[in-house]
């Protein structure tokens, strides 16, 4: 069997409290020094062309599998079959070239092109044939465009997928593609066994959730749980160690066996998880369990594959990574890749300064030869992404600790990312559900570690005391604050409310993920006097949250409705 594992390990009694520092000489107002390092060097050389990387897996591993799926067996039911067929590299290498040529023929005699460059759409759901196209175009010349269909003319490719999928490709890996049905991706994984599993917070959020259910329970079976749980977590966070002779076999063997049993690294990308949720996985899979806002992966032959943390499509997602074996690290996204330089700027509207004590905080700010130069016919977003010294403005706020690794903490636009990686727009939601005459003010709230959006609603006080009145049968005056104040924590009327906000989302097509599932209301409305709107009448975002903290939070403490997992260990 070909030895797909090419990790170059970390230099022996490596200093995990100082992982990375300031640059001496970069320090200016307003910002930090510049933190990361200027020189790439990579084991075994770079891979900087995608039919390189291509070649390379090729060479390794011309016998060996690379694409595979569970065949369909019937449509009505829909079934599928109990194991996973495959193509050899071989296969996919002729087949890329008999894809590639048939369309470089049509290119050739004018039945395609035309525009600045060759471009060619692919609009499907990530399975081989997808693949197998994406490297005909690469051997090709072409350039292929991913087609998001949820995001209409803004439609984007996850780059968190991309890299993975790349970064196996260039070892000479094989990779196992999903049904494309959510509800069979764990029957998916058991069937196919992998050792490199990249995943999104909310299946991997399922997997904890299942597994603190079935062993929170009482008697012996619960106290054996917790103990393991804890012996674990103390070796975890003291030595960086993630297995155990006696527990792994005993108690999360059956946790392990989820996702096939076989695993060496699970990635997590596309959006943020608990610090608490990745130590369980840690834990509980017994294996490197990695994460990032997205997902940073070198593309070299001989990369460390543990080297995964931070990234976005402008920088290739390459930015930072977290440390293998770093007991510390969960809720951070480590230090700066190699290569790339990292630095923070004082945001002033929300309270973030690189001189903060004890961390310094600000927006995140990327340079390096991975990073783009511009979009595509875009000159707006491109001067107001990437400065005049080529740093891109992420949009993230992120704070710097102790060790010199770099934490998400906030966002500077109002566009943010929920944790099954949709963007959402909170102000145009906010100015949709505002139409509404019931609606006086109305603050829309999204975590990036929850799924769903909650908010805040000051009502109009006749349309509210109408719709209360309609509830209960009885006449409430729109005078009366009162007894206004004492209905907003009825719930049938705040079940009333948010049906009525329903209603309107539905008939402006938001997307599900684009709805409010909760809501908080309250008859103190967002003002300039209490900080909670400008000037100019915007809100706030920050003070808005800190005003009803208590209230948001606990909403989401109650989870979503009617969205309990149905995850079994």
């Amino acid at each position: 069997m070909a030895n797909f594992d090419k990790t170059v390990p970390l230099p022996p009694g490596v200093d995990y409290k100082r992982q990375s520092v300031a640059v001496p000489g970069t320090k200016r107002p307003g910002q930090t020094g510049a933190f990361g390092l200027f020189e790439v060097d990579v084991p075994g050389g770079l891979l900087k062309t995608l039919p390189e990387i291509f070649e390379t897996g090729l060479a390794r591993s011309r016998d060996y599998n690379l694409l595979g799926h569970r065949p369909l067996v019937s449509t009505n039911p829909l079934k599928f079959g109990d194991h996973f067929v495959w193509q050899t590299w071989a296969e996919v290498d002729a087949r890329r070239r008999h894809i590639g040529s048939a369309i470089h023929h049509l290119f050739s005699a004018g039945q395609l092109g035309g525009g600045e460059y060759p471009t060619v759409g692919i609009w499907s759901q990530n399975r081989p044939e997808w693949q197998l196209v994406d490297f005909a175009l690469h051997a090709y010349g072409k350039v292929g465009v991913s087609l998001y269909d949820t995001l209409g003319k803004d439609s984007v490719a996850h780059i968190y997928e991309r890299t993975n999928e790349l970064c196996v490709i260039a070892v000479g890996g094989s990779i196992g593609f999903f049904t494309g049905d959510p509800l069979r991706l764990l029957e998916d994984a058991q069937l196919l066994k992998p050792n490199f599993f990249p995943s999104v917070p909310r299946v991997l959020n399922r997997i904890y959730q299942a597994a603190m259910v079935a062993g929170s329970g009482p008697g012996l079976r619960g106290a054996i749980f917790r103990r393991a749980v804890a012996v674990k977590l103390q070796k975890l966070r003291t030595t960086g160690e993630n297995t155990h002779p006696l527990w792994d076999r005993v108690v999360f063997r059956k946790i392990q066996a989820v996702l096939g049993g076989n695993l060496k690294l699970v990635t997590c990308g596309s959006a943020p998880i608990t610090a608490e949720v990745m130590d369980f996985l840690r834990i509980a899979l017994a294996c490197d369990v990695l994460e990032g806002k997205h997902t940073s992966v070198t593309l070299a032959p001989m990369a460390n594959p543990h080297y995964i943390g931070y990234g976005m499509t402008e920088n290739g997602a390459v930015c930072s990574h977290v440390w293998p074996n770093d007991p510390t690290s969960s809720g951070t996204v480590g230090p700066p890749s190699a290569g790339i330089e990292m630095k923070l700027l004082d945001v002033p509207a929300m309270g973030y300064t690189s001189e903060d004590k004890p961390c310094p905080r600000g927006e995140l700010c990327c340079r390096g030869p991975n990073c783009f130069s511009g979009y595509y016919k875009d000159e707006k977003n491109t001067k107001e992404t990437v400065d005049e010294e080529a740093w891109i403005h992420t949009g993230d706020v992120a704070m710097i600790d102790e060790c010199g690794r770099f934490k998400l903490i906030d966002r500077v636009k109002n566009i943010m990312k929920l944790a099954q990686g949709e963007y959402v727009a909170l102000e145009k939601i906010e100015n949709m559900y505002s139409s509404l005459p019931l609606v006086a003010q109305m603050y829309v709230h999204g975590d990036s570690l929850q799924a769903y959006l909650i908010g805040v609603i000051a009502p109009d006080p006749v349309q509210f005391a109408q719709l209360a009145s309609r509830v209960h049968g009885m006449e409430v005056k729109a005078e009366d604050m009162e007894a206004l104040d004492k209905l907003t924590r009825d719930q049938r009327v705040v079940d009333a409310v948010l049906e009525e906000l329903t209603k309107e989302g539905r008939k402006n097509k938001l997307k599900g993920f684009e709805m409010v599932k909760r809501i908080h209301i309250s008859m103190s409305p967002f003002s300039v006097e209490d900080n909670t709107m400008t000037p100019t009448l915007k809100i706030r975002r920050k003070d808005a949250y800190q005003k009803h903290k208590a209230a948001l939070d606990a909403l989401y403490a109650l989870g979503e409705a009617g969205a309990l997992s149905q995850t079994r260990l």
